[in-house]
């Protein structure tokens, strides 16, 4: 009998590598939200402080804090006023989240990738009120074929982090195809590199069960177990997978690799997360 070895293509990341069953969800990915802070320093000192919001879809809104004969008396509750005060504003409760401690107001946009301007910032005394930005609003790409959670919102998902376990994994990004096709499988274009298709706000397929071709981030022979990197530095990428745990640095999940494959080159990978096929 002829026996015929079987050498597989190379795969797209993100596409399935077999039409075996699937199990799968639509998730929202979303940019992060722009977060900005105002910091009452140095000396309280009677007088008005204040700042408009500028680049809403509504009119510039002003907030202000007045400060009368040593009332509100230290930078803390100036904040804390700040927040009283803001909120009274039916829009700014629509647009922001406002909280204030030890002297600090953070202000979180509730759209995420929605920037916002804090101008005209005001204040009796010199460097007595500060803004700045800590987080911007820049729309993140998701890579396919990495490994995600869920985000904070109710459809999110997102890269796992060093606080994510095995039990958050929700599956990983695919090119959402039903059905394998080879002109879904070519070589890709430039091996060792991530593909990032998904941008801010798209709705991604994330799949939990069947066979894909990711990027492995280390040499895997089949039958491999499969783990997923949620500590990441220099060139490494929260969600890729790999073999092992990485001193710590990878999570197992439930799967197994398909064919051998090198490190960072197209091969197969099968999934059979909680809830998948």
């Amino acid at each position: 009998m002829t026996q015929n070895n079987y050498t597989p293509l190379a795969g797209k990341l993100g596409a399935r590598a077999t039409s075996d069953p699937i199990t799968s969800v639509s998730r929202k990915y979303v940019g992060r939200p722009q977060i900005s802070t105002l910091t009452f320093a140095g000396t309280p000192t009677d007088g008005t402080y204040s700042n408009v919001f500028e680049d809403l879809d509504v009119d510039n809104i002003t907030v202000e804090v007045e400060r009368v004969a040593g009332s509100p008396a230290t930078d803390t509750d100036l904040a804390a006023q700040y927040v009283v005060n803001a909120n009274t504003d039916s829009d700014l409760r629509r647009f922001f989240i406002f909280t204030s401690a030890l002297g600090v107001v953070t202000i979180t946009a509730r759209e995420n990738g929605n920037p916002f301007t804090l101008a005209s910032v005001t204040a009796p005394a010199p460097g007595t009120l500060v803004a700045a930005t800590t987080q911007t609003s820049a729309p993140v790409n998701l890579p396919m074929g990495i490994a995600v959670v869920n985000g904070t919102g109710q459809r999110e998902i997102v890269q796992p982090t060093g606080a994510s376990t095995a039990f958050d994994i929700v599956g990983i990004t695919w090119d959402g195809q039903a059905s394998v096709d080879s002109t879904l499988i070519p070589t890709l274009g430039v091996q060792g590199s991530f593909e990032s298709p998904f941008a801010s706000g798209s709705m991604v397929p994330t799949a939990k069960g069947g066979v894909y071709y990711v990027h492995p981030e280390v040499d895997i022979v089949q039958g491999d177990p499969v783990f997923v990197r949620v500590v990441a530095t220099g060139v490494e990428v929260f969600g890729q997978l790999r073999n092992d745990a990485d001193g710590g640095d990878a999570v197992q999940i439930q799967g197994v690799w398909e064919w051998n494959g090198s490190a960072n080159q197209p091969t197969a990978v099968r999934l059979n997360l909680p809830g998948g096929a």
